[in-house]
């Protein structure tokens, strides 16, 4: 139905088109030629010409639209054949059955060869001498009788053309009756007009319908996430290179939510190898990615506490020491074990324990700054990475962990205590690298141990 619609509605814009050219060749001859001009005429053609262009661009009733415009045209010809009486205005009767066959629909052929049949009967019989001039009756008959073989010929090439249409649209349902049980959306951008065109499925993936992106000649970058728009641009500039390799990026819906897509193209040329555009299809991969975020967030994180984990962490350190270096500055490393974290454990259940350990990291999160990476190692152990410090501000910092973790920790009804003992390396002075550094840091914790715990201590030669 799509397709039959989409023709008979590019078949009522040509037959617009060849009407207003008509009727501006006839009101041109009878102005320049004939120096006949009339008003009403001019105003009745206006009229019609405007109901048959509100019509064709309304697009809403495609089929009674084609009837009403082969009527016109029929009556438009019979009034141009009685305004000029020659067997040339007559032939256009003709033009206009052919015409009527471009629609490929049997209705409208039977309709405008019964119209040319009555044409005929009425101009031969009524003005045989200007129009057929030395004809006979017997005449009448042959045009009648070519008249009808042109309408079967026509019948004929419409039901093959017809078979082939259907069999099309056919296929388009079908196809679109997989792609819309999938999360493929189908796309095309015409190079010669700039414009996409999206399949239905645009409106499952963007809340946007196809006919939003027809309208809208920018409308497929309206809804790439600002960020990745450049991104975007760029690939698809690529592709238009030959570069065609699949490009992800986020999409804006309707509702504000991002999704991720991955978009696939071909390039597609004509007769001359001109490059005339780009056929591709886009994928809404949000589930995979949400997945790998997922699959990165357990990699990089502590399952429990959700800080980074050792891995994630010595990631970070080695960026943070390459700007530090740079910029020839000071940085320190925190390492954190909480005194006594067993016996809560063996006194009160690991399920106890891990409640505790959340709330740590909950009050350890509260001292350090956005830019201070702050992970847990394992079991009740802590590393804080403090970028561009200096050692006052790291004692600063030591106090703070001091006092937060001074309040007990409540748990159905019991007052837990936990105190921590911190390890403090700084960079440069302690270690020009993050194993050095950590291990440094590591030393001056166990010193903190040994004289009594519960207290923070630099790294010195004197630890090691």
């Amino acid at each position: 139905m799509f397709l039959r619609n989409h023709l008979i509605h590019g078949r009522n814009r040509l037959l617009l088109t060849y009407i207003s050219v008509l009727y501006l060749a006839n009101f041109s001859l009878n102005l320049l030629i004939y120096r006949n001009f009339s008003i009403v005429s001019l105003s009745v053609g206006v009229i019609f010409a405007a109901i048959l262009f509100i019509l064709v661009r309304n697009k809403k009733r495609p089929v009674l639209t084609m009837y009403f415009m082969i009527c016109f045209l029929f009556c438009f010809t019979f009034f141009l054949t009685l305004t000029h009486l020659s067997l040339v205005s007559y032939m256009l009767f003709w033009l206009a059955v052919i015409l009527s066959a471009l629609y490929l629909e049997r209705g409208i052929i039977v309709l405008s060869g019964f119209l040319k049949c009555l044409a005929t009967l009425y101009f031969f019989n009524k003005y045989q001498l200007q129009i057929f001039p030395g004809a006979d009756p017997q005449s009448l008959a042959f045009l009648l009788l070519f008249d009808a073989f042109l309408i079967i010929f026509l019948l004929i090439v419409t039901a093959v053309f017809k078979k082939l249409l259907d069999k099309a649209e056919e296929g388009q349902q079908q196809l679109n009756s997989i792609l819309n049980n999938t999360d493929v959306v189908t796309w095309s951008l015409n190079l010669q007009t700039g414009r996409m065109l999206f399949s239905p499925n645009i409106e499952k993936l963007s809340g946007r319908s196809p006919e939003y992106f027809i309208k809208n000649k920018e409308g497929w970058r309206s809804i790439i996430h600002p960020s990745d728009l450049s991104y975007a641009s760029k690939e698809m500039h690529k592709q238009l290179l030959g570069d065609m390799k699949p490009v992800e990026y986020r999409i804006v819906t309707m509702n504000g939510e991002d999704r991720w897509v991955q978009s696939r193209g071909s390039l597609v040329k004509d007769e001359s190898n001109k490059l005339i555009r780009i056929d591709g299809v886009l994928i809404d991969i949000t589930p995979q990615k949400k997945l790998e975020d997922k699959m990165i967030q357990m990699a990089l994180h502590d399952p429990l506490t959700g800080l980074p984990n050792r891995v994630h962490f010595n990631n970070r350190v080695t960026e943070a020491l390459e700007r530090v270096k740079r910029k020839k500055q000071q940085m320190s490393i925190f390492f954190i074990d909480l005194d006594g974290f067993k016996k809560i454990n063996d006194t009160y259940g690991h399920d106890v324990g891990d409640v505790v350990l959340k709330d740590v990291a909950e009050r350890l999160r509260a001292i350090f700054r956005e830019n201070d990476i702050l992970c847990r190692i394992g079991g009740d152990e802590f590393m804080v990475l403090l970028e561009i410090t200096s050692i006052q501000h790291a004692e600063k910092a030591a106090k703070r962990i001091l006092e937060e973790l001074a309040s007990p920790f409540q748990f159905q009804e019991r007052s837990i205590y936990v105190s921590p003992s911190i390890g403090i390396s700084i960079y440069p002075m302690d270690g020009l690298d993050i194993e050095s550094l950590i291990k440094k840091a590591d030393d001056a914790m166990y010193a903190v141990k040994k004289k009594g715990k519960n207290n923070y201590q630099f790294y010195s030669i004197h630890t090691a």
